[in-house]
């Protein structure tokens, strides 16, 4: 293969590599699609909120369930919260609709792009920053339900943290400083540098111990820096202020990468401003 042609190929499958992290909050389901039942939806609708996103069918449902949701929609906060239905099988799930009176959106294989199909029966939410949350199996469970909501609502609008799924044997004392809008800076250096003693053959195991653990920190570190970027950039086409607030929020806890967003920090922050 020549060189140019292996560029090519290269360059081409960074591009779908991007596009897909570009659309890591997309919601699949929605793009040129009408519901099954209730009212027609975009995505701008969905982004910045708690969506409590429901998966059953006209033969695995709940009935207190299904008036539970119906009432968590007609009681929905429209800049916090909201409630949408997802069906595999559309056959009968209109009918359904009509007599318990759900008035929330169904649509056919609703769901978050970064969650895999669920079964009917199954519910979570998907958190303001695009992350899915508080998935329950067994939905019949309304007091597990609420719980989940309250939860789920709760949390709704304060920073995300950065060490979600990370334990914490050695650095527990960092857990709730490491959230977004934090200048984090000196506790990254930190890091750094006991990472770098436990590469130290001579080094004791409590000291190796710290070192790995001080690294998933940072690897989780990474993942939110890069999962916030891509929701900045799929804000931009959606919610300008979002784009603007999220990237804002980055920067405060990176401050070192501001020459590396200048430009795309400068664009966003006039354009919000305009927006108003």
């Amino acid at each position: 293969m020549k060189v140019g042609t292996m560029l090519k190929c290269a360059v081409a499958i960074a591009l779908v590599a991007i596009s897909q992290v570009a659309n890591a909050w997309v919601w699949i389901g929605l793009k040129d699609a009408s519901p099954v039942s209730g009212p027609r939806i975009e995505e701008k609708d969905l982004v910045g909120k708690v969506v409590l996103v429901y998966f059953f069918s006209s033969d695995v449902h709940d009935a207190k369930l299904l008036a539970r949701t119906q009432e968590l929609y007609s009681q929905r906060d429209e800049s916090r919260f909201t409630v949408v239905g997802s069906c595999k099988d559309d056959s009968g799930v209109a009918e359904l609709a009509r007599k318990h009176k759900l008035a929330y959106p169904i649509y056919k294989d609703f769901r978050v792009a970064t969650a895999m199909e669920k079964t009917p029966g199954t519910m979570y939410f998907v958190d303001e920053y695009g992350r899915m949350q508080y998935q329950i199996n067994d939905a019949s469970s309304l007091r597990r339900l609420e719980k989940a909501l309250s939860s789920a609502i709760q949390r709704c609008g304060q920073p995300p943290s950065l060490t979600d799924g990370v334990s914490f044997a050695h650095h527990g004392t960092l857990k709730d400083q490491l959230v977004f809008g934090r200048d984090l800076s000196q506790i990254e250096a930190s890091l750094w540098k006991i990472v770098a003693s436990g590469r130290n053959p001579s080094a004791a195991a409590e000291t190796r111990s710290r070192s790995v653990e001080a690294q998933r920190i940072l690897d989780s570190m990474g993942r939110g820096m890069e999962q916030m970027v891509s929701n900045v950039r799929v804000l931009m086409d959606i919610d300008i202020k979002k784009a603007y607030l999220f990237l804002d929020l980055y920067l405060k806890s990176f401050p070192r990468d501001k020459e590396k967003y200048e430009k795309l920090y400068s664009e966003l922050k006039d354009r919000a401003a305009r927006a108003k």
